[in-house]
């Protein structure tokens, strides 16, 4: 066993500072299980019963400040990914750039 000794009045000198985190989440699309209008084969009967799933879409914050959904290939003009289908969590000026590009953060 070790035993720590302190010394002083035990109140510390530092001090915290709190910082909020906000939830983004990324534009999601609606995606059919199976190809519609094609009622044969193992796809149609297996997947036919279930409704179409939700799937995030990534979104780019890109080094010029702009935001885009598109995959740029060139990840080195790439500042931030924000993965679709997860919690992201953004700082409050990350917040401010999403909502002038016209996403929701909550």
């Amino acid at each position: 066993m070790f035993r720590k000794t302190a010394t002083g009045s035990g109140t510390g000198s530092a001090t915290a500072t709190q910082k909020k985190l906000l939830l983004f989440l990324t534009p999601t699309d609606n995606v059919v299980r199976y190809t519609e209008g094609i009622h044969d084969g193992l796809a149609y009967s297996l997947f036919r019963h279930y409704e179409p799933m939700a799937r995030g879409r990534n979104v780019y914050k890109l080094s010029n400040g702009s935001f885009t959904e598109n995959d740029p290939r060139d990840l080195s003009n790439v500042v931030a990914i924000y993965w679709g289908g997860t919690k992201n969590f953004v700082s409050e000026e990350e917040k401010v750039d999403l909502v002038a590009a016209g996403y929701t953060v909550t």
